[in-house]
């Protein structure tokens, strides 16, 4: 009895906690009528992020796969901090008001952050005979020796404002974006080429999920 899965999202520093845990079945005591869960969660650094003891983190029965949320401690640089997370998962009846009733099940699980984020590497280049302008997304994801789950990227060609009349973004949700309309001037026009990708990583190892920004 725990947590499924556990994903630590480094865009918006959250933890979320998905319990697919199934409760059918458990709730056999007089004044219950549901399944109530709260979390304890120790960052790495011995801080408790989350503690709830007063009242459940949500209510379940029958249960159809249910998410908790919680804020990650931060450095001074904002990232979330890295090693080892514990979280607590207590398991209590509960009634119609939400109120406990009894207690009935406690797990403990450590679960290890660790993660580098890949360096964006975008390769651009210029052939002014074909013509063709375009920018290759180059990045080695590849984080721990693991590859991406999944990922949502957009590569993009942005024209210089300085364009008369003004040229549209060329975009690509591939490794490679390509135009063969462009514009060049005496003392050249500016292109930028913008990779955003956001990617989640399973490590089975840890039965935790990531999903982070890359720009």
């Amino acid at each position: 009895m725990a947590a499924s899965k556990t994903t630590f999202n480094l865009n918006t520093n959250k933890i979320i906690l998905d319990d697919e845990d199934d409760y059918s079945g458990v709730i056999s005591l007089p004044g219950a009528s549901a399944i109530g869960v709260n979390y304890t969660i120790v960052s790495p650094s011995g801080t408790t992020i989350h503690s709830n003891t007063s009242t459940t983190d949500y209510d379940c029965y029958p249960l159809t796969d249910t998410e908790f949320e919680g804020a990650l401690q931060t450095d001074s640089a904002g990232n979330a901090l890295q090693g080892t997370y514990t979280v607590t998962k207590k398991v209590y009846y509960v009634d119609g008001n939400g109120d406990f009733v009894a207690f009935w099940n406690e797990v403990e699980s450590t679960i290890i952050l660790n993660f580098t984020a890949p360096t964006a590497v975008v390769t651009p280049t210029v052939d002014y005979y074909s013509p063709l302008l375009s920018a290759t997304d180059e990045t080695n994801y590849t984080v721990n020796g693991v590859t991406y789950n999944t990922i949502d990227r957009t590569l993009s060609i942005i024209p210089s404002n300085a364009i008369a009349p003004p040229a549209s973004t060329v975009t690509s949700t591939g490794s490679y974006v390509s135009t063969s309309t462009f514009y060049g001037e005496e003392g050249g026009l500016e292109y930028t080429f913008k990779l955003e990708a956001t990617l989640t990583y399973n490590f089975a190892a840890t039965s935790s999920s990531i999903t982070y920004w890359v720009i």
